[in-house]
């Protein structure tokens, strides 16, 4: 798992429509975050962001659309303040940008 991977996942989760993929999208992303928070270059305070946001997802069986979309905005706006690499900043960016367009 790296960034990269981890940016994919959100993409996927922000596509998924059906409530029953959004729930299965949501539960990976979670346990995708939660491996995340062995990347290399991440400071205390940051692995347990990404515990933390992991959690959140393997919270809830099922998510409505709207706060699915809102959490996940809110959790990548956090990771801007990462000392990220320009491509993942980039990257970063266009999902937002993405969820943005959504009206998220």
């Amino acid at each position: 798992m790296d960034w990269t991977q981890l940016l994919s996942a959100a993409r996927r989760l922000a596509g998924a429509q059906e409530p029953w993929i959004s729930a299965s999208e949501a539960s990976e992303y979670g346990l995708d975050l939660l491996a995340g928070a062995e990347f290399d270059g991440l400071s205390d305070q940051q692995r347990k962001i990404l515990l933390m946001h992991g959690e959140m997802w393997l919270t809830q069986p099922r998510w409505e659309r709207a706060s699915l979309l809102g959490l996940l905005r809110k959790q990548l706006n956090t990771y801007l303040l990462f000392d990220l690499p320009e491509s993942i900043r980039v990257d970063l960016e266009e999902i937002l940008r993405e969820l943005e367009l959504r009206g998220v």
